[in-house]
């Protein structure tokens, strides 16, 4: 966006979005609004930034009925369609509240785990502790319901018919790579439990081993999930579908 421009983040969590305008690796707008559905997030992004100008507020994206229509020139929504039990309604939400001219970059899911390594390396540290058989049996029965939007995590295609759907003009999806560089043991272990906290099949498996509820089983995961981040030189590398729409 542009000096003067109005951004508006949809799901902000901790605030990654609200880093990157403070890194310098976008133009930092006149105005940056987010919201988040869960009071939690918005404690701890409240927190984090309590010293710059940014207003953070509980909202649903799904509907977000106190904004004015065409209110911002940006929006971006970083993974959070990917929990909209109604992923048409947050996407033609986002539509209403953006100017005409103003453009969108959602980024939908992960794609499918062979191309994101922090997922094959995380089923292998949970093969290692838990048994290899055992989560066969637990990845062979996840129910789709399970894991909200399950069909856009390996099909760009969805992503662009709904943005499409949503009154978006001249659509373009994209797979976008990223290296998180994880310097220390302690960094990857603790990416592991953010991780398990909001990747919806990992949330799943662990339910159903009791991982959550057994903190010393837990931890032995991220234990090695780190371990394995170390031996190959402290990074993961991992794909997103990313989406960048705008409208006319």
């Amino acid at each position: 966006p542009g000096a003067d421009a109005r951004h508006l983040d949809v799901g902000c969590g901790t605030g990654a979005v609200i880093q990157a305008f403070l890194d310098g690796q976008h133009s930092q707008p006149a105005f940056l609004h987010a919201i988040d559905f869960s009071s939690d997030m918005v404690r701890k992004s409240k927190k984090k930034f309590s010293s710059i100008d940014v207003f953070i507020e509980k909202m649903d994206g799904q509907n977000m009925e106190s904004i004015d229509d065409e209110s911002f020139d940006t929006v971006t929504a970083m993974f959070s369609v990917l929990f909209f039990p109604d992923r048409k309604k947050g996407l033609s939400e986002m539509h209403r509240v953006l100017r005409s001219g103003g453009g969108a970059a959602v980024v939908s899911g992960w794609a499918p785990a062979k191309s994101v390594q922090w997922i094959s390396l995380s089923n292998t540290a949970l093969r290692d502790v838990v048994g290899k058989q055992q989560l066969r049996e637990l990845m062979g029965i996840v129910p789709v319901e399970a894991v909200p939007n399950f069909s856009v995590w390996s099909d760009m295609g969805v992503l662009e018919k709904e943005l499409l759907e949503a009154g978006f003009d001249r659509v373009e999806t994209l797979p976008v790579k990223r290296r998180f560089e994880l310097a220390s043991h302690e960094a990857a272990s603790s990416m592991w439990h953010d991780m398990a906290k909001s990747f919806p099949t990992l949330s799943y498996v662990l339910d159903q081993i009791s991982i959550n509820r057994d903190s010393e089983i837990r931890e032995s995961v991220a234990e090695r999930f780190a371990d394995l981040v170390m031996e190959q030189g402290g990074y993961v590398d991992g794909t997103a579908h990313f989406g960048v729409a705008r409208k006319d």
